[in-house]
């Protein structure tokens, strides 16, 4: 595994994840992959999975060191990059503007060294669900990543999220290729189901849109 390579790809996991289509299907009961299993089952996934969380531990390494807490009332609500701004030495940090839009003027930026700063909000990129941070706080040891290093998730990848610890926040499975995330842009199947009368024949057809 080229450890670099897949250290990026924290950007891909943790910050331009698809929050807008997870929400459209919030609604949704989706079914429980465990809940047929038995206890000894359930544990051994649990076993499988923590074994996978070790090993995928240094493939975050790099990005770890380059990750920052967002918190608000001492909470973490998100997670940061920190990255080179242009024309300047002091870095910033890029973020999911979703994730703090609300609570953006009171949120404070925790360092891997466990120092805290307050934050502020100097760019908003609504397109792609970002948010540049930057914070008061000279002589700070925040390491920016290279993001000329960062490598293009191609599907069936793994993608992993880098804790500032230094351990794996989350992993998933890259399911399609790169698109644009703007409403103008998306595709859409152009039917509407009823999914409060579902049954055996499957789910009823309620409109056809054009």
């Amino acid at each position: 595994m080229n450890t670099m390579k897949h250290s990026l790809l924290i950007i891909t996991t943790g910050l331009l994840a698809i929050g807008s289509e997870a929400a459209a299907q919030s609604s949704l009961r989706l079914p429980d992959p465990l809940e047929n299993l038995r206890p000894a089952e359930k544990t051994k996934l649990k076993e499988q999975a923590a074994h996978f969380f070790l090993a995928a531990k240094p493939a975050v390494a790099t990005a770890a060191k380059s990750t920052v807490s967002i918190d608000y009332r001492r909470q973490r609500i998100a997670y940061g990059t920190v990255v080179s701004r242009a024309g300047t030495t002091e870095p910033a940090i890029l973020t999911k503007w979703s994730e703090i839009a609300k609570v953006h003027t009171r949120i404070v930026v925790t360092t891997p060294e466990g120092k805290q700063y307050p934050a502020q909000v100097s760019g908003i990129y609504p397109d792609h669900d970002l948010a540049l941070l930057t914070i008061e706080a000279p002589g700070a040891a925040l390491v920016p990543l290279d993001l000329n290093a960062s490598a293009v998730p191609e599907p069936g990848h793994f993608v992993t999220l880098a804790r500032p610890d230094g351990n794996v926040e989350g992993f998933g499975v890259v399911s399609v290729a790169a698109r644009s995330l703007r409403e103008g842009d998306k595709a859409y199947l152009g039917v509407l189901m009823d999914f409060t009368t579902t049954g055996n024949n499957g789910v009823p057809l309620k409109r056809v849109m054009p």
